[in-house]
């Protein structure tokens, strides 16, 4: 027999309850009295009332005994459940966030290639593919690195979005190009025009070494011959 709910054995304990109202009732009614006595007959019918009715409270307590038994074992289901679907969450994330972790100190440092990178692994076949998703970026490159080096080496197939994030990630490390010295030096100082520690910002060594005998010997204050006369 399947145990009932609570809202059906609710509904069999107020019925029983108006079953025990009546039979108290009829059963005053048959008061003895002054008689002392009441007819066998309806002796035995409210004996037989209250043997239905105790019957019926023993089925009601049975009832609510195999109820309270499958609503437990049905609390503990979903708790279990629920407890194992919060383990399997918590593991994925410390997983997730492993990966992450392992990824950015490989130099994958944005966040939305590292999730592409996750996917794109996830959907890899697992009996093929490196034992984690940083293995696999790592393998990836290594492939990259000998396809460029030898022509008869293998490169692994584009994937658009990891190839160009690569390539700017590798623009990127880049240092700048070396300039030459000479370009974009200031050019020596125009003494005539106030240039110098009286006009801006005085001079540099370099503009000092560019300077012509003449040039120089008019900054210390000597008195520059005139060839022309």
């Amino acid at each position: 027999m399947a145990a009932k709910t609570i809202e059906e054995l609710e509904a069999e304990i107020e019925a029983l309850k108006a079953r025990i109202g009546r039979a108290a009732a009829h059963a005053d009614d048959d008061d003895p009295g002054e008689r002392g006595s009441i007819p066998g007959p309806r002796f035995a019918q409210h004996r037989q009332q209250f043997r239905e009715l105790a019957a019926a409270v023993d089925a009601i307590k049975e009832q609510i005994g195999r109820t309270f038994t499958e609503v437990k074992a049905g609390f503990d289901k979903q708790s279990k459940q629920q407890a194992d679907e919060y383990k399997a969450a918590l593991a994925a994330t410390d997983a997730r966030a492993s990966v992450d972790l392992g990824l950015s100190d490989s130099g994958v440092k944005d966040p939305t290639i590292r999730r592409l990178i996750r996917e794109h692994y996830d959907g890899l076949d697992e009996n093929g593919r490196p034992e984690s998703a940083v293995k696999w970026v790592e393998a990836r490159r290594t492939a990259s690195k000998k396809a460029k080096e030898d022509d008869k080496a293998e490169a692994p197939e584009p994937i658009a979005w990891f190839d160009a994030y690569e390539a700017h990630v590798a623009s990127a490390a880049k240092p700048p190009p070396q300039q030459d010295p000479g370009r974009g030096r200031r050019p020596p100082p125009n003494l005539d025009a106030g240039a110098g520690p009286k006009g801006r910002d005085g001079f540099t060594a370099d503009d000092v070494l560019s300077m012509s005998p003449d040039a120089l010997a008019k900054l210390a204050g000597i008195p520059v011959p005139n060839n022309d006369a």
